[in-house]
């Protein structure tokens, strides 16, 4: 049975959910953008591939071992998800850059977070404003959900933080956790502080829908996009990781620098505009 942050968390969590006019600029700024109907739109279809496909390192677990790599020798590096043979690249985050008009932003969306096998699932979320995200665990240890705000750019500064929850092991709380909007364009990075230290997922919450993340086959589309010509940006939180030892254990994870690429595409009115990139990986 899944257990989901106790009412105790619910305080950090509203802060970090929820910012009311009148507080400091956000960390990770954005354009205003105005939704309505869209005439004439185009799209933007690709694949993202990666070649040759790199062989990051896997992770050390020496921590809730049955649990977190079950019989494998290490857990597998789930930071890279590219297909060994076709070189296809899921997680990549494609999204139009600066656009201010287009479709309306969906609304009431609803996501979840689990952990389980100690691994954040999904491992990143694209998220409009104004939905809402609970965060569970299938995993019958302790976890703590420590979230951080940063950019794209950085996605892994700790100097902002804004939730630090644990998970207990124990029996599922009686009072789930309150769903709370997302309510302003944001970027986290999620991280477990009770010793699982390879744990890592981030959430994009998005002001303009022409966002996307590539699936398996590494393919995306962004539909009804007003004719023009735009700047497209992939990102990727990056796949390399290096251990921290202190005395002969791995104590500490840190992550490779994002990777990025932007091309400029044009979309006529009801056509189909191809944006395929290829990645160089790590030899």
């Amino acid at each position: 049975m899944r257990k989901m942050i106790p009412a105790l968390g619910l305080i950090g969590l509203a802060a970090w959910l929820c910012s009311p006019g009148g507080e400091a600029s956000p960390v990770y700024a954005v354009p205003r953008y105005k939704g309505g109907e869209v005439a004439g739109g185009g799209s933007i279809k690709g694949t993202v591939t990666i070649s040759p496909v790199p062989q990051p390192a896997d992770f050390t677990v020496e921590k809730d071992v049955k649990t977190c790599r079950g019989t494998q020798e290490k857990k597998a590096n789930f930071r890279l998800s590219a297909n060994s043979d076709t070189g296809a690249w899921a997680d990549v985050v494609v999204y139009i850059d600066g656009i201010n008009k287009g479709k309306a932003l969906p609304k009431g969306q609803k996501f979840t977070i689990d952990q389980k096998e100690c691994t954040y699932r999904p491992f990143i979320t694209i998220a409009p404003k104004k939905s809402s995200v609970e965060i569970t665990s299938s995993d019958p240890i302790l976890h703590n959900v420590h979230v951080y705000e940063g950019t794209p750019q950085q996605p892994h500064s700790l100097t902002r933080d804004v939730l630090n929850q644990a998970m207990t092991s124990s029996a599922v709380p009686a009072t789930p956790l309150e769903r709370r909007d997302l309510r302003r364009p944001a970027f986290y990075y999620i991280r477990c502080d009770a010793g699982h230290i390879w744990m890592s997922a981030y959430i994009w919450v998005v002001e303009h829908p022409y966002y996307a993340k590539t699936d398996a086959k590494g393919q995306f589309e962004l539909t009804d996009v007003p004719p023009g010509t735009y700047t497209l940006r992939f990102w990727h939180p990056g796949y390399e990781i290096e251990p921290v030892l202190t005395d002969g254990k791995v104590t500490e994870y840190n992550f490779g620098a994002p990777i990025e690429h932007r091309m400029t595409v044009t979309v006529e009115a009801g056509k189909a505009t191809s944006a395929n990139w290829q990645a160089t990986g790590a030899k």
